[in-house]
């Protein structure tokens, strides 16, 4: 289990991994383990690393930036930076692509409807389907091909949402072959 980034009493989280090791059901810090401060980012586990998606900075500014994570290597990579910066939203990871859903604009400071997919491998993001309405802080979940996302607000932390919303992600499938004999 890791928990990356974001603030509380130890003064440098927005730089620290804390680690969770369940064989010896104890807590080990990672001081100054990111690359740069993170708070309100968004993270999934993604091909094998855990992606570190936006967030804002000590500055309190909202961030674009996509890190990969590789726990058995402690080394990071960068992926694609999102179009859009924002924090406090939701990401999810489908077969080799990461989803950035709602969350907070970086230029209106408002909670945002919309979505962006980022390309094989986290190379590259467009632009995905709204939600119907802005949403941020919002729990978000992956079964099969379905991205759920689940409560949040409408308005930075205030007037929480029961609603919850299914994003079917498309699958492709083709069978290549020879052609029957005529």
């Amino acid at each position: 289990l890791y928990l990356i980034g974001g603030a509380s009493s130890h003064g440098q989280d927005e730089r620290s991994i804390e680690v969770f090791d369940p064989d010896t059901a104890s807590w080990s810090l990672l001081d100054d383990a990111l690359p740069t401060d993170r708070e309100g980012s968004a993270t999934a586990a993604f091909e094998g690393k855990i992606a570190l998606v936006g967030g804002r900075d000590h500055e309190q500014r909202n961030m674009t930036s996509c890190d990969l994570f590789d726990p058995v290597h402690d080394a990071w990579s960068a992926c694609s930076n999102m179009h859009s910066a924002r924090s406090g939203f939701g990401l999810a990871a489908v077969e080799d692509r990461l989803f950035a859903i709602g969350g907070v604009n970086l230029l209106t400071g408002l909670a945002t409807q919309t979505t962006e997919i980022s390309g094989r491998s986290g190379d590259g993001w467009m632009d995905g389907r709204w939600m119907p309405f802005p949403r941020q802080g919002m729990a978000v979940a992956v079964v099969g091909h379905i991205v759920w996302v689940i409560g949040g607000s409408s308005i930075d932390a205030t007037s929480p949402l029961a609603s919850v919303l299914r994003y079917v992600v498309p699958t492709v499938r083709v069978k290549l072959g020879g052609r029957a004999p005529p």
